[in-house]
């Protein structure tokens, strides 16, 4: 140990800002934390030693801004920076700005980044280290007729996966030559689209999500903590880990662990990563990706490794030798919460946290980082908490009922804004029961859409706005649609929506188009077809895209414009 990690910039925020200052401090070292407004009373920014402000509203502004945080790395006077993990923890451009800055980085270095941070140049990485990829081209494909021969070769159905993808964005499963031949046309590159940014897979429809927690460190040492499995999952992200993945053969451990190996050793890695793989029922090990840096469940690893995981990372950047991983004892789930709305198709929710009892008992950790009376807001996404419930030693059967929401009692007070309702001479935020949230006033809805078509003339907070039954509909529609906008990127480039019409809803997007879609359509299906078709369209043309028809797009050029 050089013991040169005297102050440490967690770049972060959440249960794991809070899981990060809390070993720091054990080690002895002196900790700073970054927050945004809405996390000015966090459980982690009470317990840093210092903690500065992040000014802005959103991601970009505020825990995504690099030159801001390389600013209070100086003023602060920290000598390194954890990331965490989401957020700066992969991008190489921070990583190197902290080195730069002369501060350590918990983390690879940046060219190790580079090389594992694009899918296409990860495959590659994979294949020159003798690891095997879930059979593709690791390259753009630009033609057609590749796109079919790989087709017809390797079998329907197979992905089309944008090299920046990630937590499930950026996959089409294509499952006959019609839907190759279509995607092939939204995207193709000659035509303005962005099919360079797509290359294909086989699609593996039963296997395993398997990973291996690992370490390495400057002197080459390596080893595997333990291993998981992810498979549990929806919408391509993970609800249930469990640590060390069961019922996998002997050589299939050994796979992995040569595997995940041979990865680390190919770019030099130093520090902390998962390697994730998939298991097929015929013993098949394919490649997928390696995530350079902590993983929200890294804590079921811990809790069969017995070791410290954050500790390690920071021995390691500090120069250390890694902790040589025991044998697994126990098995141990994690259960992930979140604030998540059932009703809403499963939207992020905000609101106050009203009330929250942790269950108890023999095996039991939480990992949180809100507490009672607490403020979510949607800025700050899905996640809460991780409840990790560990058994030993594991046998036949392992019941985590004590850890499931029969022990858990989470009262919310939903205060979900919706839309920005014009209405007199001022604008309202309102939620899905039609409760008025906030009141602003004109100038201040930047990012969110005006919404005709509903009632809101009521101006004070906390009351209900008249809300008839045909309006109940358009309001629960109004409520999926800005969930669909937020998963395809859309929120402010939508300017206004009218919900007048029972039957169709128009909205005005990019300023440049009238957009209609049926108010019982599938919004993330429809805005996926809108998504393509503008990526098609030239910067100056405007019109009407019409997307009332079954699985047919219309656009209607408007010839009087500029």
């Amino acid at each position: 140990m050089g013991n040169i990690v005297k102050k440490i910039l967690v770049a972060n925020r959440g249960e794991i800002a809070l899981r990060v200052v809390r070993t720091a401090r054990e080690m002895g070292i002196s900790t700073v934390a970054v927050y945004s407004e809405q996390d000015r009373n966090a459980q982690y920014v009470q317990l840093a030693d210092e903690s500065y402000l992040l000014s802005g509203d959103t991601y970009a502004s505020t825990y995504l801004n690099e030159d801001l945080l390389i600013g209070i790395l100086h003023r602060s006077g920290a000598n390194a920076v954890h990331p965490g993990y989401g957020f700066l923890s992969e991008v190489p451009s921070f990583a190197d700005k902290v080195e730069k800055a002369g501060a350590i980085w918990v983390g690879p270095h940046p060219q190790a980044l580079i090389d594992l941070g694009d899918k296409i140049t990860a495959r590659r990485v994979a294949k020159s280290a003798q690891v095997p990829p879930v059979p593709g081209i690791s390259e753009p494909v630009r033609e057609l007729r590749t796109l079919l021969d790989f087709s017809h070769t390797y079998g329907y159905p197979v992905m089309m996966k944008r090299t920046d993808g990630g937590g499930g964005r950026g996959i089409t499963v294509v499952h006959d030559d019609d839907e190759m031949r279509r995607f092939y046309m939204n995207h193709d590159a000659m035509q303005g689209g962005d099919l360079d940014e797509y290359f294909i897979e086989k699609f593996i429809d039963k296997a395993r999500h398997v990973e291996t927690q690992c370490g390495r460190d400057r002197f080459g040492d390596f080893t595997v903590y333990s291993t998981r499995d992810c498979s549990v999952q929806r919408r391509n992200q993970k609800l249930v880990e469990e640590a060390p993945a069961p019922f996998l053969p002997d050589e299939v451990i050994n796979q992995l662990e040569t595997y995940s190996r041979s990865l680390f050793n190919k770019v030099d890695y130093i520090g902390l990563g998962t390697c994730e793989f998939m298991v097929t029922p015929h013993r098949k090990v394919y490649f997928l990706e390696v995530n350079p840096r902590l993983q929200v469940e890294h804590t079921v690893s811990e809790e069969v490794c017995g070791l410290d995981l954050v500790r390690e990372q920071i021995d390691i950047a500090d120069g250390g030798h890694l902790t040589p991983a025991p044998a697994p004892r126990g098995h141990s789930f994690e259960l992930r919460i979140t604030s998540e709305d059932p009703a809403t198709n499963l939207t992020p929710s905000s609101g106050t946290l009203e009330r929250i009892v942790w269950p108890s008992g023999p095996g039991l950790r939480i990992d949180t980082g809100v507490e009672q009376g607490d403020n979510l807001f949607l800025i700050n996404r899905a996640g809460t908490a991780q409840k990790i419930y560990t058994a030993l030693p594991y046998v036949d059967d392992v019941s985590i009922r004590p850890a499931l929401p029969d022990g858990l009692v989470i009262h919310i007070t939903e205060r979900i804004p919706t839309a920005v309702i014009q209405g007199g001479e001022g604008w309202w935020i309102i939620d899905k029961k039609g409760m008025i949230v906030e009141a602003v006033s004109s100038g201040t809805q930047e990012g969110l859409a005006r919404v005709t078509g509903l009632t809101a003339l009521l101006p004070a907070v906390g009351t209900k706005v008249a809300v008839e039954d045909a309006e109940t509909f358009r309001l629960e529609s109004l409520l999926e649609l800005l969930a669909a906008m937020e998963e395809w990127n859309m929120v402010g480039k939508v300017s206004e929506i009218d919900l007048s019409s029972s039957a169709n809803l128009q909205m005005d997007y990019d300023g440049r188009f009238t957009v209609r879609i049926p108010m019982s359509a599938d919004f993330s299906r429809k805005l996926r077809a809108l998504d393509a078709v503008m990526q098609e369209l030239q910067p100056n043309e405007s019109g009407t895209i019409d997307l009332t028809r079954e699985d047919e797009v219309r656009v209607i050029p408007d010839y009087g414009g500029n």
